[in-house]
C-alpha cells in the first residue's frame, strides 16, 4: 500500500523532471506539474485518513473488563 511519503516523493519527482525540460513551455512540463498536483493530493488525502483513523483509535471506548 502507497503511503502518503511515497506520493509526496512522486511528486517531487515530477516537479524535479519539469525543471530538467529544456523549453518550459513544452505540454510536457504542464502534463507533469499536473501530475505532481496529483500525488501532493492524494498525500494530502492519505495524511488526512490516517489521522482521522488515529483520532478515531484515541477517541474510541476502551472495552469493559471482564469481572470474576
Amino acid at each position: 500500500m502507497e503511503t502518503a511519503q511515497y506520493f509526496r516523493q512522486k511528486a517531487e519527482q515530477c516537479r524535479r523532471l519539469a525543471d530538467g525540460v529544456g523549453d518550459q513551455k513544452d505540454p510536457v512540463v504542464a502534463n507533469l506539474l499536473a501530475l505532481a498536483a496529483e500525488f501532493e493530493a492524494r498525500a494530502v488525502a492519505l495524511a488526512a485518513e490516517e489521522a482521522s483513523a488515529k483520532q478515531r483509535e484515541q477517541t474510541a471506548p476502551s472495552p469493559p473488563e471482564p469481572s470474576n
